[in-house]
């Protein structure tokens, strides 16, 4: 099954954002042209079929509409755990599933207004401990969604001002962002600085993160496995 949707690249401000087409399927993802930006506020997911590689076929089209919203900007998107999350612009988290009967199931939300632009995810074995870490260019916010009614945020953990997040994860022991952002070096020079930080959790502000991996250029692929607390960094 591929999972095919209209979203943004991000920048600082939602403006800046460019449309892109994603596809998600079980060994990656992948990015092709982008579509026009006065249609930001009208993204939409497309659940596709691809028991034949050379004919694709979509099963079920998610959009505004079926939301029952005036608008939808999917930022983010991820598969876990047998369930999909999309993480829209206006609204929030939306976490849904795909029944037999190839039917779309809400089966939660996290609501926010807040503009927040990538998504992490994490549960543990057991199911007890729920949380997300959501993100927009100066701070990332952990939420502990493990009862859907009350959620609350944990930690709010402070990043360089005007970041651009390329990826967010988090399990029972660590926040972890990879990033751009400029930075200013004891000489008061500024400059772009691509780097990947580790907080513990709770640590709540960069400056006292974990570990800060620095990447050559933004071309750094970065991949966390969230059971073992394993990361890999690839630089080019």
């Amino acid at each position: 099954m591929i999972c095919m949707f209209h979203s943004h690249k991000y920048g600082t401000e939602k403006s800046d954002f460019i449309m892109k087409t994603e596809l998600t399927i079980s060994s990656g993802l992948f990015f092709a042209e982008h579509v026009n930006d006065n249609f930001d506020d009208n993204t939409y997911l497309e659940i596709m079929s691809v028991d034949n590689p050379m004919k694709p076929w979509t099963i079920r089209v998610m959009d505004r509409s079926f939301l029952h919203q005036d608008k939808l900007s999917i930022m983010d998107f991820e598969v876990y755990l047998g369930d999909i999350y999309i993480l829209d612009y206006h609204s929030g988290v939306i976490k849904f599933d795909i029944t037999k009967a190839q039917t779309i199931v809400i089966t939660g939300r996290y609501r926010t207004d807040s503009g927040f632009t990538k998504l992490g995810i994490y549960t543990n074995f057991l199911d007890t401990s729920f949380l997300l870490i959501l993100a927009h260019d100066h701070a990332l916010i952990e939420v502990d969604w493990s009862n859907q009614i009350k959620p609350q945020i944990v930690t709010k953990y402070s990043i360089p001002d005007g970041s651009w997040i390329h990826d967010i994860w988090v399990n029972e022991q660590y926040v972890i962002a990879q990033l751009t952002a400029n930075l200013t070096n004891e000489k008061g020079v500024s400059s772009s600085t691509q780097s990947t930080y580790v907080f513990s959790r709770g640590s709540r502000t960069y400056l006292n993160a974990y570990a800060a991996i620095p990447h050559p250029n933004f071309h750094a692929f970065v991949d966390f496995q969230r059971d073992t607390g394993q990361m890999l960094t690839i630089d080019t």
